[in-house]
């Protein structure tokens, strides 16, 4: 819109493998040297949707045969997923380039100090010096993108072969008894598709009936009721010693991925 301000609306789609959608609105001001600018993006990822705005500030003028630049911009993400302050200052001569970026994160501090020679004619180059400081430690900084894919906490590694039992091979205890449930189906007369069935829509439904403010002693005693069948199948469990059937096999699982640590260590 003539010579000093510019706007802009964008809208993309994608089916796939998962399904993206895309909108961005943009607006920008250019005049005399100094120019602002404003973009909101909304972003969707099948049924994630997160927003981003970004904002900057920056000033161009010229001094004799050099030109300098001083330009802020600041970028926020929805749900808290990180947020960003950066202040960049570049002078420019003929052919000496010298730039200074200064970035703070949310849970990061970055510098950049580059410079280098541009001879359009002949050669150019430039070397940066760059580090970047994070305020607590690297999960502080990762943690914002893992918590989309699920929840995250920190252990001490003293306990990470348990937890390498307990949930590295987790899935395999309950695929381990959900294909017992099946075998004992088929041996008091239901058929192997049959009992599939009936586990698997047991296993499907089970994730809505799992939360913070629920325990799983708490969701057995809705399932059971007194001297009824559930009751009485999980009394043989116990007369069985399920519980220490269980701990064996945590404790072995346990105990092998300490000896595959220091077999690694080893090597």
């Amino acid at each position: 819109i003539g010579d000093f301000f510019t706007l802009g609306y964008s809208n993309k789609s994608q089916n796939g493998d998962n399904k993206t959608e895309n909108s961005e609105f943009g607006l920008g001001l250019k005049t005399q040297g100094f120019h602002a600018s404003y973009l909101s993006s909304e972003k969707k990822v099948d049924n994630t949707q997160y927003s981003v705005v970004s904002s900057a500030l920056g000033i161009v003028q010229s001094i004799s045969s050099a030109e300098w630049k001083f330009e802020y911009a600041s970028i926020i993400a929805s749900e808290d997923a990180y947020s960003s302050a950066q202040t960049v200052f570049e002078l420019r001569s003929d052919k000496l380039i010298l730039l200074l970026e200064v970035e703070d994160g949310s849970s990061y501090e970055r510098q950049l100090l580059g410079f280098g020679w541009d001879n359009l004619d002949d050669f150019a180059f430039r070397m940066d010096l760059h580090s970047k400081n994070y305020e607590n430690d690297y999960l502080d900084f990762i943690q914002p993108t893992l918590n989309h894919l699920g929840r995250t906490k920190e252990f001490s590694e003293q306990y990470f072969p348990v937890i390498t039992a307990l949930s590295g091979s987790g899935p395999a205890w309950f695929f381990l008894l959900s294909n017992e449930l099946i075998n004992a189906g088929n041996k008091l007369g239901l058929s192997n598709q049959e009992s599939e069935i009936l586990v698997n829509e047991i296993i499907k439904g089970l994730p809505e009936l799992i939360s913070d403010d629920v325990t799983y002693p708490d969701l057995i005693s809705k399932v059971k009721s007194p001297k009824g069948t559930t009751e009485a199948g999980l009394n043989s469990l116990k007369n069985d010693s399920f519980d220490t059937i269980i701990l064996n096999a945590i404790e072995k699982a346990t105990q092998r991925s300490i000896e595959l640590s220091k077999e690694l260590k080893s090597e």
